[in-house]
């Protein structure tokens, strides 16, 4: 569904041609306004589930807890990794190690759990809150200030 609406809108863009640098490229702040729903539902969402793995859920929930956070922090470091602005690169990355579901880190008592769900949940919805249409830049400007 995300590569498909990635897709048209490429598609789209392409035909419109408008902030078009040279022929063929590609404008990142039109692509950045346009998907930047999508990403803002997807923190919510991890921000959500987090906060219902803080009750006590079947084993199950905690494993696709842990490969669907870690999908949406691979998607937001994608966007941080171009900015200047490190500290939310650095907080995702430093959340993804906690939940990589490839090499787990296991703490045994739950009571260690709850306060990593709550704090990665408040971390969701601060960047889900942060995220923003970019507004009145010039087509050539990065995405250095978002």
């Amino acid at each position: 569904m995300l590569r498909t609406a990635l897709y048209n809108l490429i598609m789209k863009h392409r035909a419109s041609n408008t902030s078009l640098k040279g022929a063929g490229s590609l404008n990142i702040k039109y692509i950045y306004n346009n998907i930047y729903p999508i990403i803002k539902l997807l923190s919510l969402a991890c921000a959500t589930m987090l906060l219902f793995a803080i009750a006590e859920m079947p084993a199950v929930y905690y494993y696709f807890l842990r490969l669907s956070v870690t999908v949406c922090i691979a998607v937001i470091i994608v966007i941080e990794i171009k900015k200047i602005h490190a500290l939310w690169l650095i907080l995702f990355v430093a959340t993804g190690l906690v939940f990589n579901p490839v090499i787990p880190v296991h703490f045994y008592k739950t009571s260690l759990w709850l306060p990593i769900y709550i704090v990665s949940a408040t971390l969701f919805a601060g960047y889900a809150y942060k995220i923003r249409r970019i507004k009145n830049t010039p087509p050539n400007a990065s995405l250095n200030g978002v």
